[in-house]
């Protein structure tokens, strides 16, 4: 058998203070968490976890046939530390039409998105909540190490993009405002504590309170939305003086969530 090469290109990251070699290089399918498609069907979004040192990424697409490849290419810099951290990322691509009945795979292994039409968001979103970051949740099916891997759950997280200062400290915010899709991954706890319920459209949403009676450190709703799990939160992020939604703000957002 012959001996199997990853193609390497070699490129120049440059800065104000000066150019360093970078490598563009596929993420590995123990970094990839997930996917989804866009609401209209027609574009793919991959989770995956980045590093410290990561620059542009981006996601090549092959459509042939009934199959859809792709691979995420990100740039490394090279001979330099970096911290050792996994960086939630993801990076997107449109397709040339609606997947349909197509199957996706990344690196041999097939992926089942999650369906992007069911994505809600807030609608005005709250002032303070102009960054996003998203998260995909999957699992494996258990035939193989490379067996299907179906995203069931997708979290759309919103938070200050300006929330960091000059010295690397953070600064009182609104904290993170998640929305959740899907089931309770495997192995979640919770220590927070239900103290009520909430009319949201025709659903019944459980009231839950994150921290003691006296002093909350966040609040969340959860219902369903046609036998899905939705779960809207508003938590600190580093600050013990984030300025946190209030139950019934928290509420106000959770009845504005519309199809994204």
């Amino acid at each position: 058998m012959g001996r199997r090469f990853v193609a390497v290109s070699a490129l120049l990251l440059c800065t104000s203070i000066g150019c360093m070699p970078t490598t563009s290089e596929p993420v590995s399918p123990a970094e990839i968490e997930g996917m989804r498609t866009d609401p209209d069907h027609q574009g793919l979004v991959v989770s995956y976890i980045g590093g410290a040192c990561d620059g542009r990424a981006r996601l090549a697409v092959t459509e042939k046939g009934s199959r859809i490849d792709a691979k995420v290419l990100v740039e490394r810099k090279m001979n330099v530390s970096c911290t050792d951290v996994g960086i939630p990322r993801t990076v997107a691509a449109r397709l040339a039409r609606p997947i349909g009945e197509r199957t996706v795979w990344s690196s041999g292994r097939e992926y089942v998105p999650f369906d992007g039409a069911h994505l809600l968001t807030p609608a005005p979103v709250p002032a303070g909540f102009g960054g996003v970051n998203e998260k995909a949740e999957s699992w494996a099916g258990p035939t193989s190490p490379r067996g299907r891997v179906v995203t069931s759950t997708w979290v759309t997280s919103r938070f200050d993009a300006n929330a960091a200062a000059p010295d690397g400290e953070c600064r009182a915010t609104r904290g993170f405002l998640t929305v959740e899709i899907g089931p309770v991954p495997a192995g979640r706890t919770s220590g927070r504590a239900k103290v009520g319920t909430a009319r949201i459209g025709t659903a019944t949403a459980q009231v839950y309170r994150d921290g003691p009676t006296d002093d909350p450190a966040g609040w969340s709703y959860v219902w369903q939305v046609d036998h899905r799990r939705v779960e809207l939160g508003n938590s600190g992020n580093c600050n013990e003086q984030d300025r946190l939604l209030s139950r019934t703000e928290l509420l106000r957002v959770a009845r504005s969530l519309q199809p994204a």
